[in-house]
């Protein structure tokens, strides 16, 4: 019997670029005409908004008064003139012609994504809905702040407000309910927390505004796929999501509060809660001519002032201001890589700020210093709670980066994050020794001539913002060149260090015998990885241990105390017994545990020879493909989706993660949050790779594309070395697209395994499931000894169906091959089984061991 393939993929020739640019272009071109004919409501906003800035920018006055008169929103443009239409008129147009830059993009990117996501009607009924339960809902608030008597509502009671950015958040915020759980969860999050950042800190009507509508378009989309939709598929857990994307997430907040206080700097006289942090770095200069006249005439308070203000005068002070917010942006970049200094450097500077706060808004009035506020009238009550929440808020973020800190790998470099904290405190000391230094050589450019005890006591100032100075009285003041010089850039040139130390850390720059442990292990492997499982040593999160020739290796990890060597040890098969027994030696002398996971029935003479034991704990389905064949009656299954697929115009293409494009990258991590998102346990790691795994350029991948180029399916094969060649694949990730047709991961494997056929290939592993093996197997294991880890396999089971992975693989007619789990201690294999918990979910906590209980009773 025959059957019909799906074609082999192919590797272009190297003649054929041009001819691919010309396909790209064509179907950029076939795209983007799809799109433009698909958002018809899109393009109407975008007219209205072109032909109105023009209309500006020929009739200027006469049409501005228009706007802000009759047009605009307010409380009292509502309620007291009774301009029931200004909700609808002013989100229509944009306040300025010149704004009509930035709305135009943002109109045809945002609102033109919801309306392809909700369709054309649905989008007009929530783009007015959102607009008009934006201004109602928003002057009901503040008629709430009006009758509270609070200042700030009274303020903008009169405030004109043309934004057209209302109703396209609120739109954005509907339409993310029609959006797959990835791309729905960054929407609202990020959406909800730019919101935010703009009310907290700036505080103007329009920020209040943008949030109702967002909360108002938020319900309506809901409301509206529960009712198109009820199926269980659709109301998936949002709260869990993968490791990588709770970084992303939690870099995008420490960027955001980044972000913060440049809206004050920018809108000083905004009214957000959040407004005395973000004071704290505007600049707020006095004049340097000013204090030379003070200086000629002599002190008085008002010239003590002068001095404050001018002393910040220059580019210096102001980098000061700038830089401690770029450390937190390159904070932000790093705990998106999974740097764990970047996140105890996220922490120290949002503690800096508070300390800044406390000491700026609590010691210092209690000492009797002047601040920029009138506290009289009432004020003082409502002042104080936005002061509360700028001290709170960079604490409690601090405190949310601190919980999260299991999701962030251990440093490849063992004590990366102390090793940065004390290159910081070294280059802290060494630069203030020298400014000491040189201002004491320039003591007389200052006025009055310095000492040393007066540079100690002013050296703090030298690296605060500049907001915190300006309130401070002078103690002392430089008037020469030199000592101005030496006084303005001591402060940047402490943070410039923090910034090159924060950007080789995040980096993993590291020096000495640590640097080339990564090459070490590429190189062992391209003699000869033992054991297909081999190239996970390679993965972030492991230790290195070296033998003192560098000949041998050992990848492992620590958790709960002991040691969990994974896999065989790298190196020649003779040095395997001497590293065994060196790493043995290396751990206790550390107070470790140590044990091999999933090393394979060929160690059992070694390990024999050390007095240690072998427990299975897991089976290796590994196929020949070079006696593959799709033939006979136990591959009907195999036969019915590759037929199924060449049916349905579903193609396989092996590839790898660098030479994906940028909306295939999206597709994958789309599919992969959908999939982690149906768990009730958080994201696996340890032998079970993620998508940070699959951006090594060595590992292979095998995507499944529909006619239409969606991503229907993805799996990612690392490779076993033997001679710096490549012998086998091994399956690692595997994920599918919902929704995506039955078979379609039996597809996409036997199309790698044929192609592994036709490039040579020795072994095809479809990996090993942990806690898991078929019947015979398991029919020797000791029973108290199987039981430590078989009760973590049962629970696992409902939730991972580690045993139902077994199962599938058997359709490839697989030769199963054992793994085992040595040990030299019986008496610790309970610890051993926790820490394999701890191991694969590093988030593992007591109301997940609960339901472990409850699930294997």
């Amino acid at each position: 019997m025959t059957t019909s393939l799906a074609p082999r993929p192919t590797v272009a020739p190297s003649g054929a670029p041009s001819e691919r640019a010309r396909r790209r272009l064509r179907r950029f071109e076939s795209w983007l005409g799809r799109w433009a004919s698909s958002i018809p409501f899109t393009w109407t906003i975008a007219g209205v908004a072109t032909v109105v800035s023009v209309l500006q920018l020929v009739f200027h006055a006469s049409l501005y008064r228009i706007l802000d008169g009759v047009l605009s929103q307010s409380f009292d443009s509502v309620v007291t003139q009774h301009h029931w239409f200004a909700p609808v008129t002013s989100v229509l147009i944009g306040a300025r012609a010149l704004h009509i830059v930035v709305l135009l993009p943002l109109i045809l990117v945002v609102l033109g994504a919801a309306e392809r996501l909700m369709g054309t009607w649905r989008t007009i009924v929530v783009y007015l809905s959102v607009a008009i339960l934006g201004g109602i809902l928003g002057v009901l608030v503040e008629g709430i702040g009006l009758w509270l008597g609070l200042i700030a509502a009274e303020q903008v009671r009169s405030q004109a407000t043309i934004d057209p950015v209302i109703p396209i958040v609120g739109t954005i915020m509907a339409a993310s309910a029609f959006t797959g759980p990835l791309l729905r969860r960054r929407i609202r999050l990020l959406g909800f927390a730019g919101l935010l950042m703009f009310v907290l800190y700036s505080g103007e009507p329009r920020d209040l505004y943008r949030v109702i509508a967002a909360v108002a378009g938020l319900i309506i989309g809901s409301l509206w796929t529960r009712r198109v939709n009820r199926t269980p598929a659709t109301r998936l857990n949002l709260t869990r999501s993968s490791h990588r994307e709770r970084r992303s997430l939690l870099a995008a907040l420490v960027a955001i509060t980044a972000v913060g206080p440049l809206i004050t700097i920018i809108t000083p006289s905004g009214f957000g809660p959040l407004q005395p942090l973000g004071l704290l770095f505007r600049d707020t200069l006095g004049s340097v001519a000013g204090a030379g006249d003070c200086a000629a005439v002599g002190y008085s308070d008002a010239c003590a002032d002068s001095f404050s203000l001018a002393r910040l005068d220059g580019p210096g002070p102001v980098l000061v201001t700038v830089l401690p917010l770029v450390v937190l942006v390159i904070a932000a970049i790093g705990i998106l890589r999974g740097r764990r200094v970047a996140l105890w450097l996220a922490v120290s500077v949002n503690v800096f700020l508070s300390v800044l706060g406390i000491a700026y808004y609590g010691v210092l009035p209690a000492l009797g210093a002047n601040t920029f506020f009138d506290l009289s009238n009432g004020q003082f009550d409502q002042y104080s709670i936005s002061v509360i929440i700028s001290i709170a808020l960079p604490l409690v973020i601090a405190a949310l980066l601190i919980v999260n800190l299991r999701i962030f790998p251990t440093e490849f470099s063992e004590g990366a994050t102390p090793r940065f904290f004390l290159g910081v405190g070294v280059a802290f000391i060494v630069i203030a020794l020298v400014y000491l230094a040189l201002a004491l050589m320039f003591r007389a450019q200052f006025d009055p001539v310095v000492s040393l005890s007066d540079l100690l006591t002013d050296l703090p100032e030298r690296f605060m913002p500049v907001g915190f100075l300006s309130l401070e009285r002078v103690d002392v003041f430089p008037v020469g060149d030199a000592a101005r010089f030496v006084y303005g850039w001591v402060g940047p040139a402490f943070w410039f260090s923090v910034i090159v130390g924060a950007i080789l850390s995040i980096s993993h720059v590291r020096l000495g015998s640590a640097a080339n442990a990564t090459a070490i292990i590429r190189s062992l492997l391209y003699r000869g990885g033992r054991g297909s499982l081999s190239w996970m040593a390679t993965w972030p999160g492991n230790h290195y241990w070296f033998s003192d020739g560098r000949t041998s290796a050992v990848a492992y990890r620590v958790v709960n105390g002991v040691a969990i060597a994974l896999g065989e040890p790298l190196g020649e098969p003779d040095d395997r017994a001497d590293a065994i027994r060196h790493f043995t030696v290396f751990c206790t002398n550390h107070g470790w545990t140590p044990v091999f996971y999933v090393v394979s029935g060929a160690m059992q003479p070694v390990f024999d020879e050390l007095q240690w034991s072998l427990l299975q704990i897991a089976e290796e389905a590994t196929i020949d493909p070079r006696a593959f064949s799709l033939q006979g009656r136990r591959m009907q299954d195999i036969r019915t989706s590759i037929n199924k697929a060449v049916k349905t115009g579903v193609r396989a293409e092996l590839t790898a993660y660098h030479n994906l494009t940028l909306p295939q990258i999206a597709q994958i991590r789309d599919i992969s949050e959908g999939w982690i998102a149906e768990k009730d346990l958080p994201e696996m790691g340890f032998t079970l790779g993620g998508v940070d795994e699959l951006t090594d350029p060595e590992v292979t991948l095998t995507l499944a594309f529909d006619d239409s180029g969606t991503i229907l399916a993805v799996t990612s094969w690392l490779p076993t070395y033997r001679d710096s060649q490549v012998i086998g694949w091994t399956l690692d990730f595997m994920r599918r697209r919902q929704g995506a047709m039955n078979g379609i991961m039996e597809f996409t494997i036997a199309e790698t395994v044929l192609a592994a056929r036709d490039a040579g290939l020795e072994f095809v592993s479809l990996s090993a499931a942990p806690l898991a093996h078929t019947e015979s197997a398991g029919a020797g294991q000791e029973g108290a000894r199987a039981a430590v880890l078989g009760v973590l396999g049962r629970a696992l089971e409902p939730i991972y169906g580690f045993r139902s992975l077994l199962v599938f693989k058997q359709k490839f007619r697989p030769r199963n091959v054992p793994l085992y789990l040595a040990y030299a201690d019986p008496l610790s294999l309970p610890a051993v089984g926790v820490a394999l918990t701890r191991a694969y979910v590093p988030t593992f906590s007591a109301r997940h061991a609960l339901g472990f209980l409850s699930r294997s009773a």
